[in-house]
Order: C-alpha cells, then structure tokens, then sequence
C-alpha cells in the first residue's frame, strides 16, 4: 500500500513539474522534447502501472506483473529517458552558448570602457596642451607690452614689437607699435625744430615772422610729445 501510494505521489509530482514546463519554457525544440515527446511516454508508463501492474501486483500475479515491468513499462521508461537526456544535452548547448556570448560581451565592454578611457584622456591633455599653449602665448605678450611700454616711458623709442593677431594682446600690441612710432615722427621733427632755431639764431637776424613760426613749431612739437607722454603715464 505504501508502494502504491509513493507511485501516486510520484505521478502528482510529474504533474507538477510538467505545468511548469508548460507555463515556463519558451517555445522552440527544448519546450516540444520536454512537454510532448518525454510527457506522452511516461503518461502511457504511469496508466500501464496504476491499471494494470498494480492490480496485478496486489492480485498477486506476479508473473503478470513481472512480464509487464520488463516489457512494456521498460520500454516506456526508456522511450522517456531518452528524450530527457537530448532536453539535457540541449540545455547544456544553449548554457554553453549563452555563457559564450556573455563573456563576449563582458570583453566588448571592457574594450569599449578602454577605449573611453584612453578617448578622455586624450581629450584632457588636449585640452590642458590648448590650455597651457594659450595661457603661455597671453602670458609672452602681456610681458612684450609691458616691456615696450616700460622702455618708451624710460625714453627708449627704439622697441619693435613683433607683428600680433586680431585677439585683445594683439590689438594692444599694435598699439603700443603705433604710439612708439608716433614718438618717434615727434621726436625727429622736434630735433628738426631744434636745429631750425639754432640754425636761425647763428644766421643774420632774421625777420620776425619767421622766428613766430619757427618757435611755433618747435612749440607744437613739445606739445604734442607732452600729450604722448602723459598718454604713456
């Protein structure tokens, strides 16, 4: 009796299982090995054991019995068997071939990461090199301006400024350019000045308009280099 009710057990179990499978299982080869072709072989084994070894068992019979164990529910048993191991077999394949193509992608996204990687820092030294080439080239004109224009107010109008761009250091540049040659045109006419004054004042006296504009334009001269220097002050 207790044989017989582990055999009922047993088959609820299957039962159980066999919904499982149903509900669970995508469909494909593996769903149809596992809940048709392994189910109807044991479904037939468990109706030959509960209708006909087990009343031949309890009546006795055990030759009966014995003749249906290892014939028909034999068979049966194997008949199933084997389309468990091909659902074992291609389980395994489709493990095999899954865990394949994760590692592949795990090693795709380590290249990808490395490649980011490598591409960030890239950028950041890139961006540090333009940071630094910038900052060093602002940092040489400020100097050459500050310079130019130390050495023009010192009375130093011989500076040359290398050509410079549109950008506001350039600009600035060209500037100071300018007014260092604007000193220079004054200084020269200045001297030219100078040397008319001196020149009329060893000659003959000379009338009195010209001495008026003589000392004019030595006097719009100074004027003009004052206004210049205060500029640079």
């Amino acid at each position: 009796a207790s044989l017989v009710e582990r055999g009922r057990a047993l088959k609820r179990d299957f039962d159980t299982r066999h919904q499982f499978w149903v509900e669970d299982l995508e469909p494909g080869t593996l769903k149809e090995t596992m809940v048709v072709l392994a189910y109807q072989p044991a479904m037939e084994f468990f109706r030959i054991r509960d209708e006909e070894f087990v009343p031949a068992i309890l009546a006795g019979r055990r030759e009966q019995a014995i003749q249906i164990s290892t014939d028909r529910l034999h068979r049966l048993y194997e008949e199933h068997r084997r389309h468990v191991d091909e659902v074992v077999r291609m389980s395994t394949i489709s493990f095999q071939t899954a865990e394949r193509e994760a590692v592949e992608i795990v090693a795709s996204t380590r290249r990808v990461l490395l490649l980011l990687g490598i591409a960030v820092v890239a950028i950041v030294l890139l961006i540090f090199w333009i940071t630094t080439g910038l900052t060093t080239s602002l940092t040489r004109r400020i100097q050459l301006a500050t310079d130019a224009t130390a050495k023009v107010a010192g009375g130093d109008l011989t500076a040359e400024l290398p050509p410079a761009g549109n950008e506001e250091t350039g600009r600035l540049l060209d500037a100071i350019r300018e007014m260092t040659r604007s000193l220079n045109g004054l200084v020269a006419r200045v001297k030219r000045s100078s040397i008319e004054l001196m020149s009329t004042a060893t000659q003959s006296p000379p009338t009195s308009k010209q001495q008026e504009s003589t000392v004019n334009s030595f006097g719009a001269s100074t004027t003009e280099i004052a206004a210049a220097v205060r500029e640079i002050s």
